[in-house]
C-alpha cells in the first residue's frame, strides 16, 4: 500500500472558477504534495482565490474531465479539512470581533467559528494557554483583540490555525502590514513550525519570504501557473523579471533571497 504522504494532498485538474460573472481560472491544474511550497506572484495573480478554493470558500465549476480532490477525496468534509489544514489569511482577521478576547478567538478554532457564544471557553483552556506560550504571546489571553499590534494579531490567528494540530499550514500574505521586525519574527516562527514537521504552504508577492526550508516554488501570473519547480531553477532573474514585468536581478545569499532593480 502506498504511503499516504507520497500522494498529493491537493489534486486539481482542468478546473474553471467564477466569482460572480468574472472568470478567475480557466483550465487550472495543480498538485500540492507534502513539501514546503511557496506560491509567488504579483497582486491580482489569483493566489488568494486559489487559497479560497482550497479552503472551500468558493467552488469550481463542475464539468467533464475536471477533478478537485483534497486528500484523495472529491467529497470533502469541511470539518475534516479543518482538522488537517490550518489556514491563516486576511479574511479570517476581518471576521473577528475586535472586542473578542484572545483566549476565545483561539478556542473558537476547535469549533470552526468566530462567535464564542455558547462555547465552553474552559474546555480547551490548557491547550490554548500552552499554545500561546509556544507562540510567545502568553501575556495576551485576556486581552481585547482590537487593542493588539498587527504582529500580535497575526500570532493569535496562527494560534487559532494550530489549535487542532493540523498537518498542513497555509499562510496567505502573512507579512502584510507588518513592520520589519515583526515580519522577520513571523517568518522565523514559520521556519520553526516547518522544523517541527508541519507542511508549509506560503502565498506571497515577496521573494524575501522564501526560506531555506522551501522545496518548491510556484509562480503565478494572470491567474495561471507561470513556472513550477525547485527554488534554484525557478527563481532566476529572467523568470522574476517576466513575473513582475520589471527588469530585476535575483540575489541568493546566506540561504535567503532578494530582488533589486536592474538599472
Amino acid at each position: 500500500m502506498s504511503d499516504i504522504n507520497q500522494l498529493p494532498w491537493l489534486d486539481i485538474k482542468n478546473i474553471d472558477t467564477f466569482i460572480g460573472k468574472n472568470k478567475i481560472f480557466s483550465g487550472l491544474s495543480l498538485k500540492l504534495n507534502h513539501e514546503n511550497t511557496v506560491i509567488l506572484g504579483p497582486n491580482g495573480a489569483g493566489k488568494s482565490t486559489l487559497i479560497k478554493l482550497i479552503a472551500r470558500e468558493i467552488y469550481p465549476l463542475v464539468k467533464k474531465e475536471s477533478t478537485f480532490k483534497i486528500f484523495n477525496n472529491e467529497k470533502i468534509n469541511i470539518w475534516e479539512l479543518r482538522s488537517k489544514v490550518g489556514f491563516v489569511y486576511s479574511e479570517i482577521e476581518k471576521r473577528i470581533n475586535s472586542n473578542s478576547l484572545v483566549i476565545d478567538i483561539v478556542n473558537s478554532g476547535f469549533y470552526g467559528c468566530f462567535n464564542k457564544s455558547g462555547l465552553d471557553e474552559f474546555l480547551h483552556k490548557e491547550e490554548v494557554l500552552n499554545l500561546l506560550n509556544y507562540l510567545k504571546i502568553e501575556h495576551l489571553p485576556n486581552k481585547i483583540y482590537g487593542g493588539l499590534s498587527d504582529g500580535e494579531k497575526r500570532r493569535v490567528i496562527i494560534a487559532r490555525a494550530l489549535i487542532r494540530n493540523p498537518k498542513i499550514l497555509v499562510f496567505d500574505e502573512i507579512t502584510n502590514r507588518l513592520d520589519i521586525g515583526s515580519k522577520y519574527r513571523i517568518l522565523k516562527l514559520i521556519s520553526d513550525l516547518s522544523n517541527k514537521g508541519y507542511t508549509i504552504i506560503l502565498v506571497s508577492h515577496l521573494i524575501e519570504t522564501i526560506s531555506k526550508n522551501t522545496k518548491r516554488v510556484i509562480l503565478m501570473k494572470d491567474r495561471k501557473i507561470f513556472a513550477d519547480g525547485d527554488p534554484i531553477s525557478i527563481l532566476t532573474s529572467k523568470n522574476i523579471s517576466r513575473l513582475y514585468d520589471t527588469t530585476l536581478e535575483v540575489i541568493h545569499k546566506n540561504e535567503s533571497w532578494q530582488i533589486i532593480p536592474k538599472l
